[in-house]
């Protein structure tokens, strides 16, 4: 019953009535998740347990070993400038995104410090046009782009 209101499901029947994946083309790509996380699970049960020396080794990067409070949406906002830096294939994609920070300040100063770089990396697809997005996102996924939908 669960399975019928999964939203990768729904998602893959909507893709496939609209003509934008072949039903063949999207179990290949459920295949090659599930073969990445059957592989990921077996090296996790396979590997050693770490020695107790280095327990805390890779917990954080140097840069934010500090311990600091801060609002969640400041957390996301700090992980997406972090990743948009990083990695030029990233982009924002969704409701209010290009707007004045979203309604929750989470994006702010995202569209002013990337806007500039790419004209496509932070994209606000307003509210009557959420089934765009997944076509876009499918499309850039393709292109070897990596997507953050809001």
């Amino acid at each position: 019953m669960a399975r019928h209101r999964d939203p990768i499901t729904l998602l893959g029947g909507w893709l496939t009535e609209q003509g934008i994946a072949a039903e063949a083309e999207l179990q290949r790509h459920d295949d090659d998740v599930r073969r990445l996380v059957d592989d990921g699970l077996a090296f996790a049960l396979d590997a050693p347990f770490p020695d107790v020396s280095e327990v805390d080794r890779h917990v954080s990067s140097p840069e934010t070993a500090k311990t600091r409070e801060i609002t969640f949406g400041k957390a996301i906002n700090e992980a997406l400038a972090e990743e948009l830096r990083r990695d030029d294939r990233v982009f924002v994609i969704g409701e209010d995104v290009a707007e004045a920070g979203t309604p929750f300040k989470v994006l702010s100063g995202l569209v002013d410090e990337f806007r500039h770089r790419s004209s496509d990396r932070l994209a606000d697809l307003g509210s009557r046009r959420h089934r765009p997005v997944c076509g876009r996102c499918h499309d850039r996924h393709a292109a070897g782009r990596r997507h953050h939908v809001r």
